[in-house]
């Protein structure tokens, strides 16, 4: 009995991860839907999303809220978003979906 029951507790929190995890990835799909180029870097903006409201300094709800996407860097091929407010110049992310490079500083993209 107490092995079922461990094995009950250890199913439920690995689906209340999975669940947590379709969320992020729900998310991450929406936010990518608001980025320029969406039509043709939909997918790698998810990805590159996803890897960003994993950390910390990220606020996936304030993105949402804000409508926020990559927008393409002018003159370059790369893109950037910020992970909180727009106003925060100081969270802002760097991607180039040709080589799914993510930066935080915009040289480290060259």
């Amino acid at each position: 009995m107490k092995a079922l029951a461990g094995i009950t507790i250890i199913s439920a929190a690995l689906l209340a991860g999975c669940g947590a995890s379709a969320e992020i990835a729900e998310n991450a799909n929406k936010v990518a839907a608001f980025s320029e180029d969406a039509d043709q870097h939909k997918e790698q903006f998810a990805e590159a999303i996803d890897d960003l409201s994993r950390k910390k300094s990220c606020n996936m709800e304030a993105m949402l809220a804000d409508g926020a996407g990559f927008s393409r860097v002018t003159g370059d091929s790369f893109y950037f978003i910020y992970c909180d407010s727009p106003g925060d110049i100081t969270n802002r992310w760097y991607f180039d979906p040709a080589n799914n490079k993510l930066e935080r500083v915009k040289a480290a993209m060259r």
